[in-house]
């Protein structure tokens, strides 16, 4: 996941922070699993009761198809590369963020061409860290090295 960020000098306390800010939350496994589930689709125990056979193997299909829509529409992201509605936020030294979820690994871009590793973070941790009043700050209260 890849959340830009405007840098600028004046840009700082998050100043141009917009967007849907659920956005830079990611879904848990449950919610995950939910969204995809295709029970949770309308007419699922409909075609369920229908007996075997190509029909229903297609009207399955169809379910499946509009569950994967339904989970790609959610503001929250999965394994997506950038966020699924706009957000945006601003910083006068941080210019971007990338975090793996898989690998719980984030990297904190700055706009001097820098980049601070932060491991062992879950999403929700920098799901605060990208929508705190001022990322730098929080940087410097939580990641700070030097810099």
């Amino acid at each position: 996941m890849h959340f830009d960020v405007i840098q600028g000098k004046g840009l700082g306390n998050n100043a141009l922070k917009s967007g849907d800010r659920d956005a830079v939350n990611r879904q848990t496994e449950i919610e995950h699993a939910e969204a995809l589930d295709v029970r949770n689709q309308p007419g699922y125990y409909t075609v369920a009761a229908m007996p075997e056979g190509p029909e229903k193997q297609y009207l399955m299909s169809i379910l499946e198809q509009q569950a994967m829509e339904h989970e790609a529409s959610l503001p929250r992201y999965w394994d997506d590369e950038i966020p699924r509605k706009p957000v945006s936020q601003s910083s006068s030294w941080i210019n971007g963020i990338n975090y793996d979820p898989n690998t719980k690994m984030m990297v904190i871009l700055t706009g001097r061409g820098n980049s601070y590793p932060v491991a062992a973070q879950e999403p929700y941790q920098v799901a605060e860290f990208v929508d705190s009043p001022s990322m730098e700050k929080f940087f410097d209260s939580h990641y700070r090295t030097n810099r």
